[in-house]
């Protein structure tokens, strides 16, 4: 597996993925829309083939993971990715990465604490004021749980 940093020739693709897979390239967290086709953005790819997509907002203490996507389970894209990032995090003297997920995505959250992120947040009601400008954000998952809330997730690259 090869993970890269995304060219000028990968941005339609980039574009089509987040249509896809978010609806859109505008993602909500914390009460704030970021244009994740914007973002710099590394993708993984096997034999050639884009199987995964992460974009990243660097801000001046932390990185921040906007989407992470992978298109081959329990292959080790996702970790992949994740790790690229903190790589990414570490070189841009950023001592901290940081990921916010919904309330109900139960998988992610696993997920990215079996990678040592630790939950630090939760922010109330943030998607459901978002879905008014986003209508298109479903109210309910695949569990039937009700979409509402964000939980933001961090963590630690310097050990404290």
């Amino acid at each position: 597996m090869l993970i890269r940093e995304a060219s000028d020739a990968d941005r339609e693709w980039i574009h089509e993925t987040l249509v896809r897979e978010w609806d859109g390239p505008l993602i909500e967290r914390t009460d704030e829309f970021v244009d994740a086709g914007k973002l710099p953005a590394l993708i993984a790819e096997v034999d050639g083939e884009r199987v995964g997509l992460a974009t990243v907002l660097m801000h001046p203490d932390h990185a921040e993971i906007v989407s992470l996507n992978s298109f081959r389970e329990k292959q080790g894209i996702g970790t992949a990715l994740i790790r690229a990032v903190e790589d990414m995090a570490v070189c841009n003297e950023r001592a901290e990465v940081r990921i916010f997920t919904y309330n109900g995505n139960l998988n992610a959250l696993g997920f990215y604490q079996k990678r040592g992120y630790r939950m630090w947040a939760i922010h109330r009601d943030t998607i459901t004021r978002a879905r008014q400008d986003k209508p298109s954000i479903p109210l309910l998952d695949d569990n039937g749980i009700i979409i509402a809330d964000e939980i933001e997730l961090r963590r630690r690259l310097d050990g404290t």
